[in-house]
This record gives C-alpha cells, structure tokens and sequence, in this order.
C-alpha cells in the first residue's frame, strides 16, 4: 500500500473543541491517491513552507460553520453550526464570557501541571474518556454537560443517550463514548474526499 498522513484539528472543521489527530489513508499500489484525499493540490509539491500561525484554515474543504444564538443550561452562548450537525460551544453572546477550564487542571497547583493555559477562552479542550472539562460564565463554574460534549464533537443532541436494559444510559458512560469518539464533521470530510478521489480513480482507468 502506498500511504498519506497528515494532523487534521477539528476546530477548524466547526466544533469549538482543539482536538489534533493523525490520520492515515493508503491506497494499494499508489501513495498519490491517499496524498490527494488528505492534502490540497498545492500541498503536495514537497515543499510546503512553514508557519508560525498556530491557526490556519486546514483545508479549503473544512466547515466554516454559521453562527446563531442558543440557550444553553441556562446560559446564552454563541453555538457554531456546521452543515447537517448539532451547535458547538462558543464564547461570546450579548456580552457573556465563557471559558474553558481544562479537566486535568481542575483540583490541582499549579506546580502539578495540567494542559497548556488550563483556561481557554476560544475553544475547549480535547475531549477524552477519562478528564471532566469545565466552563465558567457569569462567575459560575460547572462541567460540561453530556448533550454538550457531544456538540464538541459534532453529534445529534442525544445521540448517546441510548436505551440499556431498558434505562437510557447514564452520564459516566455517555461521557466515555463522546471521549472516544471522533468529531463528526472530520470524518465526513474524510469520507466525502475519499468517495471522490475513488471516482476519479475509476474515470481514469476508464479512460486509459
């Protein structure tokens, strides 16, 4: 198999969630096809220069998402939506502040470590099975909810609050799956570009 990799980060794919994961795709026989499927044509000339902008658009692709307003646990906050998937936390909304407290830096020194900052106030931080991150607004300090988490990720409201043994999933479990999971809008990006260069692929053989 010939291959491609590259780090995709879901913020700039319309969740407000800093999440970096490498992703591979291979291609039997052939690295070009995977290369086109992850990169843009101007990404793959071998010589791409390097920045020092922490953020960029990641692909011309990616989700811009549009934004509307939404009360959320009370709260008003600004929710970025992306095509064909559920609001995303976002900062600010007629005024209101919300951070972002980073799950392994609640309870401990500062001398104990903990991600970066500890507090964002532009998008959370990476969701994972096992760290409980933390918003604060209007002085108030609380967890984020499961519905919300799975806005982070791109998720249906209530998509893992699912039926088991006839009781709807509790929030530790439901907490967990979201960790787990991969943002939505990454991988419909990934599988819509790889269903594209397959046809492509298809059209030339036809014409050769």
């Amino acid at each position: 198999y010939g291959f491609a990799y590259r780090v995709l980060n879901a913020q700039f794919w319309g969740v407000a969630q800093r999440r970096s994961r490498v992703f591979v795709v291979g291609y039997l026989g052939d690295w070009r096809p995977p290369a086109a499927v992850l990169f843009d044509s101007e990404s793959l000339q071998r010589n791409v220069k390097k920045t020092k902008r922490k953020k960029h658009k990641s692909s011309e692709s990616g989700e811009k998402g549009t934004k509307e307003p939404v009360a959320l646990s009370g709260l008003q906050m600004f929710l970025g939506v992306g095509r064909n998937i559920a609001p995303a936390l976002k900062r600010k909304h007629q005024g209101l502040v919300a951070y972002s407290i980073a799950g392994n830096a609640i309870n401990r020194s500062v001398e104990q470590g903990g991600n970066g900052r500890r507090v964002s106030d532009d998008v959370c931080y990476t969701l994972t099975s096992t760290d409980r991150h933390a918003v604060v607004a209007n002085y108030r300090v609380r967890f984020y909810t499961p519905l919300e988490c799975e806005r982070l990720q791109g998720f249906p409201d209530n998509w893992t609050k699912v039926i088991y043994n006839g009781k709807s999933a509790k929030d530790t479990p439901r907490y967990r799956a979201i960790g787990n999971s991969m943002p939505v809008p990454v991988m419909t990006w990934l599988g819509e570009r790889i269903e594209y260069v397959e046809r492509l692929m298809k059209e030339i053989k036809k014409g050769d």
